[in-house]
Parts: structure tokens; C-alpha cells; sequence
């Protein structure tokens, strides 16, 4: 299907679009009943179609008018997606020895040729098609964002419990090419005085939390690279926000834990956190905070975003948690019929009256220092939103094997700050 990208630039952009929805309805409707036998995967045998044949057209399509006045950020999605993911698969299959730390079934060799082959097979791509294209940016300047976009796509590919590969492959290299061609073009880097300070206050919070065995020391490391990127980004709140975090949702997780052990609902590693749950819930601020430093003119609406991430994650920490001790009565989200308690996508009203607190008190705490009644509606909302999108992503797509506990927690957390953005907008309009 890649040949098609070069049409983009010869084309009107709408043709590339329709296009890419006929080909997702052939994909859809037609293709099932050529493949049916043939469907590989298990879960492909149960549905009946295979997800990625389905994603890889209806995500170009989404890309396709997300880019529409700016196309060659599609052509780049397509590119990591076509020769990356491909040749990651067949090196990784044929040469690979060396399983990566975070993901048993993905191997160095894999990633690295999915670096390779998706930098200089899109470089070579761009090539063939208008120089228009191009927005006059040199040729380096290419090499070094499809470079970029290819490292972070690559890392999203090999972390075990996504979606789909043909899902966030494309979204992640065309988003992160967009961003660094922004950084390049339009960046406003400042670094603060205090990076010394911000630094040493990192390292004795990951000391701390090691000490007293309420973390991993790979996840107290994590820990505190993201508590550093939070400072730079937005100084004390920054860490005030996770701190915050960190304190009541540790406190929440530990609470009755006995209590929680009996009933089977006690968390993974009896509540201790690592790695995968520090980048699951402080990934997205993570990613804000990059933003925020690289576009330094928007600090303040990064500033909300950032704590409406930590909202949304406290909100079902504390929802969740609470839910498993008090909860007397259990709702499936989406069916709306009887659920159990602690199964993906079972609310009680207990849980939820928590988890509707703990987004009230992040939002408050952002305003006893910010004082912003506007900030402290959109944070409150948008923890909420988070938290509801993480049950209805538990009743669905994790409950059929889509995604694991820590990508659920990752992506509702990225619609809380999407939703907080959009309130933000439609407030200032």
C-alpha cells in the first residue's frame, strides 16, 4: 500500500483521503471473507478479521486530514510504518539474539533495524516525491527528524500490551516528526538557573523512595529522569504535582492491604511500583513537560495539561483501590449489567465517589497555587474523563487481550489532557 504515498504532492490531498477509506471498507467488509482462513493470530480467528488490517488504512486516513495542508508529515508516517515495522519483524525473526530489558519478544537487533531501514527507506521515499513538499528544509534537517521520529517510534513498537503496531507506529513517528520539525523551526529552549537544584532534589526523592521499598530501583530511576524533566519544565509544581501523586496513590494502593490480599484484589508485587507503572502514569506529563520546555511561550497551558495528567491518574488510583475495599455493588461500564469486583471495567459507586475526590483535590491543589478558577474546572473535568475512559477501556479493549493494565492507564490519561486541552480552547475562544 506504500506506493500509493507517492501520489501525495501529484494528487489533490481528498483523493489520498478517499483512498484510504476505501481501502479501509475493502479491509473491513470484503477482505474478511478472503482471509478468514488464513488468520494467523488466535484472536484474529475469533473476531474474524485481523485489527491491523482494519488500522493500517482507517490510521492513514485519520493522518491524511490531520496533515491534510502539511503532507509530507504523512508521507513520514507511512514510511516508519511500511519499511520500520517490516523489517523490524524480519530481522527480529531471522538475526535476533538479544531480547530487549522491557520486552522479551522484541530484540536489539529488531529495533535497530527498524531505526535503519525506516530513516533511510523514508529519506529515499521523501525523495521521489515534489520538492514542495519539503517546505525548503534541507536535506539534513530531514535526516535528523525522520531519525527522531524513527528512535520513538521503534520504542513505542517494542512496549509489550499495545493495541496494535499498525496503530501507534504512524501516530507516533508522524506526531514526533511534526514536533521536532517545530522544535527546529519554532523552538524557544530556556533552561532554568536552578538545574543543579532541580537535579539534586531528583536524586534524593529516587533515594528515598528506594529506602523505603515503595518502588524498583529501575522505577525509582525513571522516577526521577521524569521528576527532573517535570522541574525544568515547571519548577516546584512540577514536582509538587507528582509528589502529590506519588504520596496518595501510594497511600491508597497499601491501604487494607490485607484486607485486599484476601479477596484476590491486592495489586501486582504486593503495591510496590516499578518502571512500567511510573511510565504508565507519568509518561504523558513526561511528554507535556518535553513541550513546555521546547515551547517555552505556552508554559501556562502546558502548566494544566500537566496537572490534569496527574488528576486523571490519581482519580483511578484512588477509584480503583477504594472501589475493592468498599465497593458493595458492581457495574459493568459499557453493559451496564452486574460486575465483579476488581475486573476490568467494574465501577462501584463507592470507587467512583473517590475517584471524583481525588481529581477534586488535585484540581484544588493546583489552585491554592495558581489561583485559577478556569485551570482548577479543567483539571477537575479532565481527571474525571480520564478516569472513565480507563474503565471503558478496561471493559473493552483490555478485557479481549488488546492492551495490558499500564497502556490502558497510558492512553486514558492521554485523553484527559487531550479533553483538558479542548477545554481549554473552547474557555479561551
Amino acid at each position: 500500500m506504500v506506493i500509493f504515498a507517492l501520489l501525495i504532492g501529484r494528487v489533490h490531498m481528498g483523493i489520498i483521503t478517499i483512498t484510504c477509506f476505501l481501502a479501509l471498507l475493502f479491509n473491513l467488509f470484503l477482505l474478511p471473507n478472503i482471509t478468514r482462513r488464513n488468520l494467523e493470530r488466535e484472536i484474529d480467528q475469533i473476531t474474524g478479521f485481523s485489527p491491523g488490517l482494519v488500522l493500517y488504512p482507517a490510521v492513514l486516513c485519520l493522518l491524511s486530514i490531520i496533515f491534510f495542508q502539511q503532507p509530507i508529515f504523512l508521507v513520514i508516517s507511512w514510511g516508519i510504518m511500511a519499511f520500520g515495522d517490516g523489517f523490524a519483524n524480519l530481522i527480529g525473526r531471522y538475526w535476533g539474539k538479544h531480547p530487549v530489558l522491557w520486552n522479551k519478544r522484541k530484540t536489539w537487533e529488531g529495533c535497530l533495524g527498524f531505526i535503519t531501514f525506516a530513516t533511510f527507506l523514508t529519506l529515499l521515499l521523501l525523495s521521489f516525491l515534489p520538492n514542495s513538499l519539503r517546505f525548503d528544509t534541507s536535506w539534513i534537517h530531514w535526516f535528523w527528524i525522520i531519525l527522531g521520529a524513527s528512535l520513538f517510534a521503534a520504542l513505542w513498537e517494542s512496549i509489550p500490551g499495545i493495541i496494535d503496531d499498525n496503530l501507534i507506529v504512524p501516530l507516533s513517528g508522524g506526531f514526533s516528526a511534526y514536533y521536532l520539525y517545530q522544535a527546529i523551526h519554532n523552538g524557544s529552549l530556556v533552561l532554568p538557573d536552578k538545574l543543579f537544584l532541580y537535579l539534586l532534589t531528583a536524586l534524593l526523592l529516587s533515594a528515598f523512595s528506594v529506602l523505603t521499598n515503595k518502588i524498583t530501583f529501575p522505577g525509582a530511576a525513571i522516577g526521577g529522569m521524569i521528576t527532573f524533566i517535570l522541574m525544568i519544565a515547571f519548577g516546584w509544581i512540577g514536582l509538587l504535582m507528582m509528589f502529590s501523586f506519588f504520596i496518595l496513590g501510594t497511600a491508597v494502593s497499601i491501604w487494607k492491604k490485607h484486607e485486599k490480599r484476601r479477596m484476590g484484589v491486592e495489586e501486582e508485587n504486593k503495591g510496590k511500583r516499578s518502571y512500567p507503572n511510573v511510565l504508565a502514569n507519568a509518561g504523558v506529563a513526561t511528554l507535556v513537560s518535553i513541550l513546555a520546555i521546547t515551547f517555552s511561550k505556552n508554559t501556562e497551558l502546558y502548566q494544566i495539561l500537566m496537572a490534569a495528567s496527574f488528576a486523571a491518574a490519581l482519580s483511578d488510583t484512588v477509584s480503583s483501590e477504594l472501589g475493592n475495599i468498599y465497593g458493595s455493588k458492581f457495574i459493568n461500564i459499557l453493559s451496564l449489567q452486574k460486575g465483579v469486583r476488581g475486573e476490568d471495567g467494574s465501577v462501584s459507586w463507592e470507587g467512583s465517589i473517590g475517584g471524583v475526590m481525588a481529581s477534586l483535590g488535585m484540581g484544588s491543589l493546583y489552585f491554592i497555587f495558581q489561583a485559577d478558577v478556569q485551570a482548577f474546572l479543567i483539571i477537575f473535568m479532565a481527571g474525571i474523563a480520564g478516569n472513565m475512559t480507563d474503565s471503558i477501556l478496561g471493559a473493552s479493549l483490555q478485557k479481549k487481550g488488546f492492551m495490558n493494565n499500564h497502556t490502558v492507564n497510558f492512553f486514558s490519561i492521554l485523553f484527559a489532557v487531550l479533553f483538558a486541552f479542548a477545554l481549554h480552547h473552547l474557555f479561551t475562544k
